[in-house]
């Protein structure tokens, strides 16, 4: 990129101090443009609350960009997330009090098809700027055919410029829906604080997975598995995070040892993977999947079913592929316990893979086409 381009980068997931891991890729992605060009993101963060109505708007230092957050709190957050014309108005007017004015911009970012795409796709049209879209949803099929927004929704991908989708099975969701060629897988950004440490081992066989906690998640037929497995020798499972899905994990009976630590922030997570011989992840469907990619990163074998990018990275070398249902998993579960794995290797074939440095070139190449 010859010269930096100036950025309005626009997203409804992004962290915050209640959940410090809300929309953490996303934050990540906004880290890699900051490194090539001027930035600044705007977040909304619509909450529920006791509140009828409640706004407020602060503008922050963040070293290499200016993050401008929009907080609507109301009991009413559902009616207001999809209040599309209120929202575009209370963008406006914030960046009016924040002084952030239409020629400060080349071009706007938006990130997830909605809402953040159709409010961008409003201002980039009432600013005549170019809007690009990253796109990370997996149900951006389902709300094109159903939503009562699949209409603007529509209107916006013809405007829209460049694709950027964080997954070749993404760019398979999307690519009926825009044009082949101008979209471009750019992955997510997986560069956590820790690394591979060498494994302690012991007699009880420790398996961890960690999500938020909701559909498409499906722990259950590895639960079922664990069951069986667990008659055969002592084994310890770790489920990180919180969510419906967990709940109903916990109304069960298990005769195995499950610990639910809830939440934890990221840069504490390491001490869950060093500790794990193995990491698990169940889930229906899925774009990308970070949580496995720093499993082998910390030289953890990942056993997985087929979803996002894990089917790019597991061989028998560092995992293994599954069928999400409960005999498929008892196999592989038995396979993988009777296998030696070497943990330092795992970590080494991944190093650096998916670090900022490489991902903030992806962007350089794409936005050079701007």
């Amino acid at each position: 990129m010859t010269t930096r381009k100036k950025i309005l980068f626009l997203a409804h997931w992004y962290p915050n101090e209640i959940d410090h891991h809300k929309g953490i890729f996303i934050e990540n992605h906004a880290k890699c443009l900051a490194e090539i060009a001027d930035l600044t993101v705007v977040s909304f963060d619509i909450r529920d609350s006791n509140y009828w109505f409640k706004s407020s708007q602060t503008v922050e230092d963040q070293n290499s960009y200016t993050l401008c957050r929009i907080t609507i709190e109301s009991r009413f957050y559902k009616w207001f997330y999809y209040f599309i014309f209120f929202q575009f108005w209370l963008l406006k007017r914030t960046l009016r009090r924040s002084k952030i004015e239409r020629t400060s911009f080349d071009l706007i970012v938006s990130n997830v098809l909605f809402p953040s795409g159709i409010v961008a796709w409003k201002l980039a049209k009432a600013w005549g700027l170019k809007l690009i879209h990253i796109e990370h949803w997996s149900y951006f099929k389902t709300f094109l055919e159903r939503d009562i927004h699949r209409f603007k929704a529509r209107k916006m991908l013809a405007y829209v410029d460049q694709m950027l989708v964080v997954s070749e099975v993404l760019k398979e969701m999307v690519k009926d829906h825009f044009p082949k060629d101008r979209i471009h897988v750019v992955p997510n950004v997986v560069d956590p604080p820790f690394g591979y440490r060498e494994k302690v081992t012991s007699d009880k066989k420790h398996f961890l997975a960690i999500s938020n906690w909701q559909n498409p998640k499906n722990p259950f037929p590895y639960l079922e598995a664990l069951e069986r497995l667990s008659k055969d020798f002592p084994l310890k499972l770790t489920m990180v995070g919180k969510g419906p899905i967990l709940e109903r994990v916990k109304q069960r009976t298990w005769s195995f040892e499950i610990d639910y630590p809830g939440n934890v922030k990221h840069e504490n997570l390491g001490a869950y993977f060093h500790q794990a011989d193995f990491f698990l992840h169940g889930s229906d469907f899925e774009t990308f999947s970070i949580v496995g990619i720093e499993a082998l990163i910390t030289g953890t074998p990942v056993l997985a079913n087929s979803v996002g990018v894990l089917p790019q990275l597991i061989h028998q070398g560092n995992g293994l592929l599954i069928e999400n249902n409960a005999e498929d998993w008892y196999n592989a579960l038995t396979k993988a316990v009777g296998t030696s794995y070497d943990h330092s290797t795992i970590a080494e074939e991944i190093k650096g893979r998916y670090a900022s440095r490489n991902i903030s070139n992806i962007f350089i190449d794409i936005f050079n086409r701007v």
